[in-house]
Parts: structure tokens; C-alpha cells; sequence
């Protein structure tokens, strides 16, 4: 089968983003929030953490409003094991090899075989859904 970019791949790889996004900016919102001082009364630098900060929120809502989505799409394939590695991957956004490992030690190749087995299985499932999150 030739490789071609499923538009449920896309909506699910998006959701890994949006997960690094959200670390990115709670590591950043950490760093100005340990860099404040309270006495200092910095007007400016409160504004922007409380801003940042709601930025970050309105990001986390988004996610998992998607991640929930996507997760009752996981739920409806047909093979528990797809079901298992779609979760790791897209859901709890575990790498191949720590999905390969906490599948019972399968091999990295046999977890890839299966993700694009329900890949093809969730881009059916996804094609009435796609005008909701893309």
C-alpha cells in the first residue's frame, strides 16, 4: 500500500502538537511565574502571566475536547490492540517504543503494522466527522 497522509492521521497528529504546545507554554508560564515577586507590585509581568496563563487553559480545553473525540473513535475499531496503540499514541502520546514495550514487548515494526491497519479502520470511521475539528 502506498503511504498516502489520511485525513484522520492528520486530526490525530494534530492532537500530538497540541500536547507539546501545552508543555511548551506550562514550562514557560512557569518560568515568568517563579521570575515574579509579588512586592515588586510589576503590574505589566502580572498582566501577561494572567493572560499567558489563560491562553494555556483555553488550550487545554481544546485539547481535550478533541482528545475525547478522538478517543470515542478509538473505541468503536474493531481490534483491541488498535485500540490499545491508537490510546498510547494519540491519546496519552507515548512513544514507539515505550507503545511497543507496554504492548507485551511486540516489535516496534508489528506496532506500526497494527497503527496502519487502524488508521485505515478510523479514517471510515472519521470521514462524516472531519468538518468538526479540522
Amino acid at each position: 500500500m502506498a503511504k498516502k497522509e489520511l485525513k484522520c492521521q492528520k486530526f490525530l497528529q494534530k492532537l500530538l502538537h497540541i500536547q507539546e504546545q501545552i508543555e511548551e507554554k506550562t514550562a514557560e508560564l512557569n518560568y515568568w511565574q517563579s521570575q515574579y515577586d509579588p512586592c515588586s507590585a510589576d503590574y505589566t509581568l502580572s498582566q501577561e502571566i494572567k493572560s499567558r496563563s489563560e491562553e494555556l487553559q483555553k488550550l487545554i480545553m481544546k485539547m481535550n475536547a478533541q482528545k475525547m473525540f478522538a478517543t470515542r473513535l478509538i473505541d468503536r475499531l474493531k481490534d483491541p490492540i488498535g485500540q490499545v496503540i491508537m490510546r498510547r499514541r494519540y491519546i496519552f502520546g507515548e512513544t514507539w517504543s515505550e507503545i511497543a514495550w507496554n504492548c507485551g514487548d511486540m516489535s516496534m515494526r508489528n506496532a506500526y503494522y497494527i497503527h496502519t491497519q487502524s488508521l485505515e479502520e478510523l479514517e471510515k470511521l472519521y470521514c462524516g466527522y472531519e468538518a468538526v475539528f479540522i
